[in-house]
């Protein structure tokens, strides 16, 4: 069973700082600018656009660009949004890694200092990609619930 514990301190940073670090990051989140195509975009891929209007076929270009669930084009139509970024916040994820040793995707949020929703989910690209894994460990968030503790696998700091 994995081990539990508590938040740990980053920089002397108690708990209750990295919360209002969080929300502080949250608040720095930016509305995108960049106007979403009327289509409903099943999987987005620089180089792969497939779309239910045009009878595309399911080809899906996930961890390398941002992925969708759902049917209703929301989940399509936020992974449109973050695709031109998601490389380098993949990066700054690994950074975040490398500077803290092992972390859960909240932790690195804060000391990432962008929004969540943009940096938790690259985690998740990462790890299909092999660059980082769990630790074992599980730690709590601010919200009280448990996650898996990350750290770069040799492939990921190779990739940096």
């Amino acid at each position: 069973m994995p081990q539990k514990s508590e938040t740990p301190q980053l920089g002397g940073a108690s708990r209750n700082s990295l919360v209002g670090t969080f929300r502080d990051c949250l608040s720095l989140c930016e509305p995108h600018s960049q106007a979403v195509p009327p289509l409903i975009v099943t999987h987005i891929g620089e180089e792969n656009l497939t779309s239910r209007e045009e009878g595309g076929q399911h080809n899906n270009p996930y961890p390398n660009t941002p992925g969708a669930k759902g049917t209703d084009g929301t989940s399509q139509e936020a992974a449109a949004a973050i695709a031109p970024s998601a490389k380098r916040l993949r990066r700054l994820a690994m950074q975040c890694l490398a500077i803290l040793g092992e972390a859960t995707p909240l932790e690195a949020v804060a000391v990432a200092k962008v929004c969540r929703e943009s940096l938790q989910p690259r985690f998740s690209e990462l790890r299909a990609l092999g660059l980082v894994e769990p630790t074992g460990e599980r730690r709590r968030n601010p919200s009280g619930k448990f996650a898996a503790v990350l750290r770069l696998t040799d492939k990921g700091r190779a990739a940096l």
